[in-house]
């Protein structure tokens, strides 16, 4: 028992460690509020392009944390497939204004001679910084002879498919029948389903998802090797930068919309810890004001 009790604290440190390698604590970079490993944990669970983009786009799904014009509102992210031959390079963009598009991300897809696909999303240095690329694990990679591995997580068996052929995209976009994505909407001018809002302070964005950092690593993991060479260079001569996004960027204006949020999130939290210390001293409270802030 006392084996257990001196083994357990190191057993929990290292596993803390492991998960926080996963995802890192901040980039510096507006990338921190568009997380790539829930993006392609959507991606492998979406059947079709526009249930991928709109679920990208419901303030629920927590995935878009992005204000990249800087208005306070967390901007519309567009997904656009380009295709040559087998090799597919899906690209998620904003619409900074009504004359500039900023890439965030590109999805790289690939056969290789056996016929399984290969599979990265890579995102743009302006927003993450170079060769930040994610990829889903393979079976080889788990080191398991099966399609999947079951991970019990907070009680609830959760069920991990490391064969990407599997995937219900895949079957969609290598169906005879598929017609080549391109969302129809541009800045201004979205579906009926979309509403803006606050962007999360980042702090915040970032709990939320390393809460998730069990699955990510389970299921992802972070490379800096390029697999997928054709839908690659397919996609470089058509990547958009905005002027604007670089020049507020480089500039600092892009942090203001959530570190103003994250430093009064922040001060609200420590307000809230004194006044439920104070609450559980009544005596204290009562000599003090109770409700007065500290000065």
């Amino acid at each position: 028992m006392k084996r257990i009790k001196i083994l357990l604290p190191l057993i929990i440190a290292f596993a803390a460690h492991s998960f926080a390698s996963v995802i890192p604590d901040s980039l510096g970079l507006s990338g921190d509020n568009f997380n790539l490993y829930a993006v392609l944990d959507l991606f492998e669970q979406s059947k079709t392009f526009e249930s991928f983009e709109a679920k990208l786009n419901e303030e629920n799904s927590k995935i878009n944390n992005l204000d990249l014009n800087n208005d306070g509102q967390t901007d519309y992210i567009k997904v656009i497939d380009n295709k040559q031959g087998d090799a597919h390079s899906i690209v998620l963009q904003v619409p900074i204004n009504a004359n500039e598009i900023q890439d965030v991300a590109v999805i790289e897809i690939e056969k290789d001679k056996t016929g399984k696909t290969q599979i990265q999303i890579i995102g743009n240095e302006d927003l993450y910084g170079e060769d930040y690329i994610v990829e889903p694990q393979t079976m080889s990679d788990a080191n398991s002879k099966n399609t999947t591995t079951v991970i019990n997580n907070n009680n609830t068996n959760v069920v991990y498919r490391y064969n990407t052929n599997d995937w219900a995209m895949m079957n969609y976009m290598y169906a005879p029948a598929y017609v080549l994505y391109v969302s129809p909407w541009r800045y201004n001018s979205y579906p009926t389903y979309y509403h803006a809002w606050h962007p999360w302070a980042w702090h915040r964005y970032y709990k939320y998802h390393n809460n998730h950092t069990v699955i990510y690593q389970a299921h992802f993991y972070r490379t800096k090797v390029y697999k997928n060479n054709l839908a690659h260079a397919n996609y470089s001569p058509r990547k958009s930068v905005s002027v604007s996004y670089k020049t507020n960027r480089n500039q600092g204006v892009n942090k203001n919309t959530y570190h103003r949020k994250e430093h009064k999130n922040v001060m609200h939290e420590k307000q809230n810890k004194v006044n439920n210390k104070r609450a559980s001293s009544p005596a204290r409270g009562q000599k003090h004001g109770g409700n007065n802030r500290p000065k």
